[in-house]
């Protein structure tokens, strides 16, 4: 089965060079990998715990894995490529919606960091085993998901080496995934804001790379240099600041209450970040735009651009991470509670964003 998007190469920048470029590339991109993997999704997903919209938005990120693809040199398997990038972030999301819940992680009861990464990481070893067998590990629906994953990263990469290398980030990214729950669910006296930055930073850097990295699986593509992977994690910083605000409603309501802006605000008055989430939502988002903390999660003047710089190397794939990042901020300033402080800056690329979002049916863009 063919995925061929009717773009004149799927893995080329679009012809602009503006953030208006992406919504469309996306929205294609999404539509015609999970036309292919709707139904294995389904089975593994008989609870429906990913929903549709956000079963597309996972889908387009296919097309991160055809980018790299593309910048690293490859042509001739970029359909493969993008279907088993969308494949990849469908599996971390299926164990995502499972993990962030507050009926595992306790919110209120926090158990503790050790013993709540122990229990996250517990509970991904069977995606771990599935995924880097080839087979399924157990008799769970996700296990046969994630095995037919990693039969098809094995059908793809030229060499040992390389397959092993992308299945090793993965598991950092579980790693990252198991931190993540423990620090941002635990009571903000209990992390610094020097921790919570740090994992900010590695989660979407280790998605991203990891969705990345299965365009350089073929033969025809180069590996990406440590230098090159590094820079995710450099975009990730920026990407998860900006998810952090768009999804702040529903973090708020699966108790992650040490999320980079809450903890910015707990770091400025305790008692205040107290009384704020008692009072609700509202009352956050009103703080958050009263103290400027939402404009500590973009970037400084200049910042994106001088990174896009030192990212020359992967193609169209900074164009990408930027779009997404503004798009991520819009969301923040359009939502019904947001009260954006005077210096926020969301609305560079609205048209394409708003496009966007319609497009997926206004899920929740949470990049994990």
């Amino acid at each position: 089965m063919s995925f061929a998007s009717p773009d004149p190469a799927p893995h080329a920048a679009p012809a602009s060079p503006e953030l208006d470029a992406w919504d469309g590339p996306l929205l294609r991109a999404g539509e015609r990998f999970l036309g292919a993997l709707a139904r294995p999704l389904d089975d593994a997903d008989p609870g429906g715990l990913v929903r549709g919209p956000s079963r597309l938005l996972c889908s387009a990120l296919g097309l991160v894995s055809q980018l790299c693809y593309g910048a690293c040199g490859g042509r001739d398997e970029a359909d493969e490529v993008g279907l088993a990038g969308a494949q990849l972030a469908l599996l971390t999301k299926l164990d995502d919606e499972v993990i962030d819940a507050p009926a595992f992680h306790g919110a209120g009861r926090w158990p503790g960091r050790a013993r709540l990464r122990a229990k996250v990481l517990a509970y991904l070893e069977p995606t771990r085993l599935s995924l880097r067998a080839g087979r399924p590990a157990t008799a769970e629906p996700r296990a046969r998901f994630a095995a037919s994953l990693g039969a098809r990263f094995a059908a793809l990469a030229a060499s040992p080496a390389r397959l092993g290398h992308l299945l090793d980030v993965v598991e950092e990214g579980f790693r990252v995934q198991a931190d993540a729950v423990a620090i941002l669910s635990a009571p903000p006296a209990a992390v610094s804001l020097g921790e919570v930055a740090d994992v900010t930073a590695r989660i979407s850097g280790a998605w991203l790379l990891m969705i990345a990295l299965a365009g350089t699986l073929p033969r025809d593509a180069r590996p990406l240099s440590p230098e090159a992977e590094a820079l995710f994690y450099a975009w990730g910083w920026h990407v998860q600041r900006a998810d952090a605000l768009c999804d702040l409603a529903k973090d708020l309501g699966d108790g992650l209450g040490s999320t980079y802006p809450l903890r910015l605000l707990w770091a400025h008055d305790a008692a205040l970040y107290r009384r704020s989430l008692a009072s609700g939502p509202a009352e956050v988002y009103r703080q958050l735009g009263a103290f400027g903390f939402d404009r500590a999660c973009l970037p400084e003047p200049g910042e994106i651009e001088a990174l896009a710089r030192r990212s020359a190397r992967l193609g169209a794939l900074p164009s990408l991470f930027r779009w997404v990042q503004g798009m991520l901020a819009h969301r923040y300033a359009r939502h019904r509670l947001a009260r954006p402080s005077a210096r926020f800056d969301g609305g560079e690329g609205a048209a394409s964003f708003d496009r966007f979002v319609a497009g997926v049916g206004g899920a929740p863009c949470s990049a994990r």
